[in-house]
């Protein structure tokens, strides 16, 4: 039992000059790259759920027809006063 014990330990101070010092921004990279990748399988295990497939012809549309532009007028002719909540992103 203590012999296991002293060779973990053993393990363990030979690891070190191995490992990602925790003070250095690789710490972060790492972080990052494991919160992207555990993201990425959510989504790509339920896709129906996370993403949408709208047209992009569809939302052209919707943003001529609510804010009175005429696709065919490269002027637009009168200001409409725009809502900043009603603007998706």
């Amino acid at each position: 039992m203590s012999k296991s014990l002293s060779n973990a330990i053993q393990d363990i101070r030979h690891t070190d000059k191995h490992t990602i010092p925790v003070d250095g921004p690789n710490i972060y990279k790492l972080i990052a790259k494991i919160n992207t990748s555990i993201i990425e399988a959510v989504i790509l295990t339920v896709p129906d759920k996370y993403i949408i497939d709208i047209k992009l012809d569809s939302i052209k549309e919707s943003y001529l027809t609510s804010y009175n532009i005429d696709p065919n007028n490269g002027w637009i002719i009168s200001k409409k006063d725009i809502d900043v909540d009603d603007i998706p992103f």
